[in-house]
């Protein structure tokens, strides 16, 4: 393999201009690691595959799934992207191309086509249902289009449900914040008692990546690749897809997790009990007694605070050097915002980014008082501001040396391995908040094009790759 690479990486310099740089990103997904990473040099600015099988009338399937709804019947749930008309005329066949057609429902996930909270992105999230017997089961679905041969894909298992408390991350982009990931981490395994993390990845700087692996390896966290969907030199679905097709991530996140409660957030995101300095119990603690009194909910909804951290260390700081009073000086403003969710894997059906769509059955969303627990987001809009009418609040009580025992812990193992001091660093994300404010006037939310010419050159990016091994063109 590394003899392959030298060879590649002496002929690459026999190159000049973009194609070598085509070619080293070639040579890139040979050596990367089990997880896909395609490192990406700073002048790079993005990694996209081109695929000259996708047209503007393809449907491009992420993956599919099956659950078992009774004794007797499973569905199968397949999670894909299209244009709102070219889905419509989509077929599935189970276990062999020349089997007649199942019967399929296929819906936005969004409930709309074209989205109407982004009516302008032309690439929307769908996803494709069919309720079938448990006999008629089989691992391989055959998807096609009239006049097309059919292309296979396999069916996943949607894994049983233990006991815990499941945060799934949806993709995460242009991440550079090592100490925003490592205290996300910590508190939510702390506070929330997390027994696993979920993170959707599309492209991170090469310390917050070292971090993650650093969770991988204790098996902290399971990283889940989101690459660039596949693309030409004339069709670029990336170009008008909102934020990479975050819905799919959504629902493909309740089908593939192991544990029976899930949290659905951001990293600056703590779904947190508002007083700590009285009380021991985890936020899965007290979701779990909430049961008792609410036997048929499907999902947990919480009211949103903005959470303010007026001490948050100033940038330039050295990760190793920093004081963690900052987080016994937390704030919280009436900050208004949408909520956010702990949900049942095995009761609800459709997940969105702020609320369940579908339960299934009888199930349904019970509201958390704000009195008990909340969100507390601390965007980067305001993070670090003293806001109007701000409260001290003790979610941070106690649990400060622990938080800092472990944040140290991950930073001495990972600045060794990127050959530098890790330091706080604000710009990006401030970067990226202001190419992204005015969206709309873009046409649709997306990170990477919108974005790449002022954050590529902030930091040492690594992309997701593998987009031919994690998508499916039909």
């Amino acid at each position: 393999m590394f003899r392959l690479a030298r060879r590649c990486m002496a002929a690459i310099k026999r190159f000049k201009g973009t194609s070598s740089l085509v070619f080293g990103l070639v040579v890139f997904i040979v050596v990367a690691n089990t997880y896909g990473w395609v490192p990406v040099k700073r002048e790079a600015v993005s990694f996209e595959v081109v695929s000259n099988e996708l047209k503007n009338s393809s449907v491009i399937v992420y993956r599919a799934y099956w659950e078992q709804l009774d004794s007797g019947s499973a569905r199968i749930r397949i999670l894909a992207s299209s244009k709102c008309k070219s889905i419509e005329n989509l077929e599935v066949r189970l276990g062999n191309k020349d089997a007649d057609p199942v019967k399929i429902q296929i819906k936005p996930i969004e409930n709309a086509c074209p989205w109407t909270y982004a009516p302008l992105c032309e690439w929307n999230s769908f996803r494709i249902d069919a309720e079938i017997g448990l006999g008629a089961l089989r691992d391989i679905a055959y998807l096609s289009k009239p006049s097309s041969n059919p292309i296979p894909i396999k069916i996943h298992k949607s894994l049983p449900k233990q006991s815990g408390l499941a945060v799934c991350v949806p993709p995460m982009f242009w991440l550079n914040d090592p100490l925003k990931l490592a205290l996300f981490v910590e508190t939510w395994k702390i506070r929330a008692g997390a027994s696993h993390f979920y993170f959707y990845v599309h492209s991170v700087s090469k310390a917050v990546k070292t971090a993650l692996d650093h969770y991988v390896a204790d098996k902290t966290a399971t990283v889940i690749p989101w690459p660039a969907l596949p693309n030409t030199s004339t069709i670029d679905p990336n170009a008008s897809q909102y934020r990479f097709g975050h819905s799919i991530a959504h629902n493909d996140c309740r089908l593939r997790v192991a544990y029976r409660f899930v949290a659905l957030v951001d990293i600056d995101e703590f779904l947190l009990l508002n007083d700590h300095k009285n009380n021991t119990q985890t936020t899965l603690d007290y979701v779990n007694n909430l049961m008792k009194s609410h036997p048929l909910a499907g999902s947990f909804t919480f009211t949103h605070k903005g959470l303010h951290f007026p001490s948050w260390p100033e940038d330039g700081t050295v990760l190793r050097r920093v004081d963690y009073q900052f987080l016994e000086e937390s704030m919280i403003s009436n900050t208004t915002g949408p909520t956010k969710t702990i949900f049942i894997a095995d009761r609800a059906d459709v997940i969105n980014t702020h609320y369940i769509v579908n339960h299934f059955g009888i199930y349904s969303t019970v509201y958390v008082s704000n009195k008990k627990a909340q969100l507390f987001h601390y965007r980067v809009n305001w993070m670090n501001e003293t806001a109007e009418n701000t409260t001290s609040i003790p979610i941070f009580d106690g649990i400060r040396p622990t938080v800092e025992t472990n944040l140290q812990r991950v930073f001495t193992e990972v600045e060794p391995k990127i050959g530098k001091p890790l330091i706080v660093n604000g710009t990006v994300a401030e970067t990226v908040n202001e190419c992204l404010h005015e969206w709309k006037k873009f046409g649709c939310k997306t990170p990477t094009h919108m974005c790449r010419k002022k954050v590529a050159p902030m930091d040492d990016w690594v992309f997701s790759g593998g987009s031919s091994e994690t998508y499916t063109i039909v």
